[in-house]
């Protein structure tokens, strides 16, 4: 009963988070360069995108944890 409550809040709040990136967003399409170098990418990820790379490690992060949970469990 818990975790089917905690799961439905995590996904409307994830679909939720979505939704306001992309309303957020929507206007702003950047022109991209065809090839990026590790230096371009880095910069854009310490610079206008460090908010969503570090929500996108901090989900990442979670995953993991579940997965571990679900492992333990059943063993």
């Amino acid at each position: 009963p818990f975790q089917r409550v905690a799961g439905t809040l995590t996904a409307v709040a994830l679909g939720l988070g979505a939704v306001v990136l992309l309303l957020a967003f929507r206007g702003e399409a950047a022109a991209a360069p065809a090839v990026a170098t590790g230096v371009q990418i880095g910069r854009l990820l310490v610079g206008p995108h460090l908010f969503a790379f570090e929500l996108v490690s901090v989900v990442l992060l979670a995953a993991l944890v579940g997965a571990l949970v679900l492992v333990k469990r059943t063993h």
